[in-house]
C-alpha cells in the first residue's frame, strides 16, 4: 500500500499492530522532513524516517517494532529547549557539524542517525520506499510538519502485509514462538515492544499525567479555535 502526498501519520507502530492483528506480517515506511544530515555530513537532507514492524502471536499481543532512523526523535530535543535543558551529547549537531548539547543549536542543526552510517543507510532506504516510490515528496522537498502555509508537506508512507503461512506453512508460528522463548530464556531480556505495551496498559488504567503549563496551552488553543469556528 503507497499513501501519497500524507501528512505526519502519527505512531507508526500502530498502523502495522492493526495488521499483524489481523494474522499478518506488516512493515511500514515513513519519510519526514529533513532534519538529519547523512553520516559524515552537516546539512540536513533525510527526516528521522521511522520504519515498523509487528508479527502476530500465538497468543496475545503482537509483537511490534518502531524506530526512527535517528538517534532520537526530533521532537525530543524541541521538549528540551522547550524546558531549557540540555541534550545529551551525541544525540546531534549544530550547524557547523560540531557535537552539541545545547537544544537551540540542534534544532538549527541536525539530529544524529542512529548506528552512524547504519542509521544514515535505514533513513536513505525509506526515502526512497515512502518518498520515491509512493511519487510523494524527499525528505529534503518537504515542507515541516510544524507549518501550514505552503499545504501539507506531501510526505508518504509505505506498507507492505505479507500471509506468513504462505511462505513458512502452518508451523511458521510456531517457529516463531520458539525463538522468542529463546530470546526470552535469559533474566532481564524483553521482546521489542513489550515496555511500550506495558506503559500504555498503565496509562489506560491511570491516565496520561500533564504538566500545568501545557494544559494551560491546550486549553487556550482549544478556546482561540472555537472562537475562530464561531466567526
Amino acid at each position: 500500500l503507497a499513501v501519497t502526498n500524507s501528512y505526519n501519520c502519527g505512531v507508526v507502530g500502530h498502523h502495522v499492530e492493526d495488521i499483524a492483528q489481523a494474522g499478518l506480517v506488516a512493515l511500514a515506511f515513513v519519510n519526514a522532513p529533513r532534519s538529519m544530515a547523512p553520516w559524515g555530513g552537516k546539512v540536513p537532507v533525510f527526516g528521522t524516517n521511522p520504519m515498523a514492524f509487528a508479527c502476530p502471536r500465538a497468543s496475545g499481543a503482537p509483537l511490534v517494532m518502531d524506530q526512527s532512523s535517528s538517534k532520537i526523535a526530533r521532537s525530543e530535543i524541541q521538549l528540551h529547549q522547550r524546558a531549557g535543558k540540555p541534550i545529551p551529547l551525541g544525540w546531534a549537531i549544530d550547524r557547523d557539524g560540531r557535537p552539541t548539547t545545547d537544544a537551540a543549536a540542534a534544532m538549527a542543526g541536525s539530529v544524529l542517525p542512529f548506528g552512524d552510517y547504519k542509521g544514515y543507510g535505514i533513513a536513505l532506504m525509506v526515502d526512497l520506499l515512502a518518498g520515491a516510490l509512493t511519487g510523494s515528496r524527499l525528505s529534503h522537498e518537504a515542507d515541516s510538519f510544524l507549518s501550514s502555509a505552503d499545504g501539507p508537506p506531501r510526505t508518504g508512507q509505505f506498507f507492505i502485509a505479507i500471509e506468513p503461512s504462505r511462505f513458512g506453512g502452518a508451523e511458521w508460528l510456531t517457529q516463531a514462538e520458539r525463538m522468542f522463548a529463546k530470546v526470552l530464556a535469559e533474566p532481564g531480556v524483553h521482546l521489542p515492544g513489550d515496555r511500550r505495551r506495558a506503559k500504555r496498559g498503565e496509562h489506560e488504567a491511570k491516565g496520561v499525567d500533564v504538566p500545568l503549563e501545557l494544559l494551560a496551552q491546550l486549553e487556550r488553543l482549544a478556546a482561540s479555535s472555537s472562537s475562530d469556528a464561531g466567526r
